[in-house]
């Protein structure tokens, strides 16, 4: 067991700090997406293919697919959508970014939402920053809560570059009014500061003591390990890099094949090839003597 301390006194806000704060616990939202405290968020850009990543990000491959993944700390997913648009004009203009060229920021560009503040509602509005650049598991929740009244959006015939195009929009013929009940959520634990973050980093503890007790690769390292290799596979597949038994097999079969000979040389190439050697000695000796005449 680790020696956990709980500390002590009160937060800024007012929380003791002896009481247990869930993630979901801040959910107050502004109007413009901004929540109360900072929150990290995953900014997508998808690729056909493997390629180097920009400045500050890296390359993943997420559901088959491969993307250049940066992590952005803010206050609210909006700001997160605003930033992600930001990055994905700074790196069309470097040399990384030339496979992006006309391609606009909804076409590939995806910011998670891992905190669930993209909700359905009555003033559900499709061009705010909040509820733009949405992943396919967001789209799908969100059009779940909604009971059909929105739907995945289309790019409008007008549509022009620069333009905020919606993840979703209102269906047709849709009710715009939610009026289904207010769900409330009962907190049953009784007593936080025992049974709830206290035991889980303990555990956590425990686990991290018998990994290094037992030699084993650290959890992190380990989920690293596997996305390299299963980034390495799907290369292979693609013929990107070629499997290590492979090159081994091609460079035995080159090393196995008999040394090529050497032509042999006829006698009366060898007697041309002497006679032409003693005619430029004879030569150069004349040029030699020459100079030596005209210097005296």
């Amino acid at each position: 067991m680790s020696n956990f301390t709980k500390p002590k006194g009160v937060r800024a806000n007012g929380i003791p700090y002896g009481t247990q704060i869930s993630a979901k616990a801040d959910r107050e939202v502004t109007e413009d997406g901004d929540s109360r405290l900072s929150k990290t968020y995953a900014i997508h850009i998808r690729l056909d293919y493997p390629c180097p990543s920009p400045r500050n990000s890296t390359t993943r491959m997420i559901d088959d697919k491969f993307v250049w993944e940066k992590l952005y700390e803010c206050k609210g997913r909006a700001n997160a959508v605003v930033e992600a648009g930001n990055w994905f004009r700074s790196v069309k203009k470097v040399s990384t970014g030339k496979i992006l060229q006309g391609l606009e920021t909804h076409e590939c560009v995806v910011v998670d939402d891992s905190w669930h503040e993209c909700s359905y509602g009555s003033k559900f509005n499709s061009t705010r920053p909040l509820n733009r650049l949405l992943d396919e598991e967001t789209k799908k929740r969100v059009i779940e809560e909604s009971k059909g009244n929105l739907k995945i959006a289309d790019t409008p015939p007008d549509f022009k570059k620069g333009q905020a195009h919606p993840s979703l929009e209102w269906a047709n013929g849709a009710k715009k009014v939610n009026d289904a009940p207010i769900k409330i959520g009962l907190n049953t634990t009784v007593d936080p500061s025992k049974t709830g973050m206290r035991n889980a980093i303990d555990k956590a503890v425990e686990r991290a003591s018998e990994r290094k007790k037992k030699n084993q690769v650290p959890w992190i390292k380990e989920v690293e390990s596997q996305e390299i290799r299963k980034l390495v596979r799907k290369m292979r597949e693609d013929g990107t890099i070629e499997h290590s038994s492979a090159y081994r097999k091609r460079v035995g079969k080159r090393s196995e094949q008999p040394p090529k000979k050497k032509k042999k040389v006829s006698t009366r190439q060898k007697e041309v090839l002497k006679a032409e050697l003693e005619e430029w000695i004879v030569k150069e000796e004349k040029k030699s003597l020459k100079r030596r005449k005209n210097k005296s």
